[in-house]
């Protein structure tokens, strides 16, 4: 998880927002970095009240035409990862 925080680094010239999200009050870092075709528009919200976790991190790269949206929810869930039935075990893959 922690490449996760890794990527939710918001940079470049930074800004504070605030407002609503999907109802509940938000505060948030805008942050835009690079110029033309490398021009990055990356904000990161959080609640604006209790505990200031992530709710999502949306980036925008308008000379590609691209977006990333990331959206962040059950925080302190446990997590169950189990591996396909079909999987190769690693063990196996080292001894050939």
């Amino acid at each position: 998880m922690g490449s996760i925080v890794h990527e939710l680094a918001v940079r470049g010239r930074l800004f504070l927002i605030s407002g609503k999200l999907h109802g509940i009050r938000v505060v948030g870092v805008r942050g835009v970095s690079g110029s033309g075709t490398k021009k990055m528009v990356e904000v990161l919200f959080a609640r604006a009240h209790g505990k200031r976790l992530p709710l999502e991190e949306d980036t925008v790269a308008p000379g590609k035409h691209a977006i990333g949206h990331t959206a962040f929810s059950k925080w302190n869930e446990p997590v169950t990862v189990k591996a396909p039935a079909s999987s190769t075990p690693i063990a196996a893959v080292r001894a050939s």
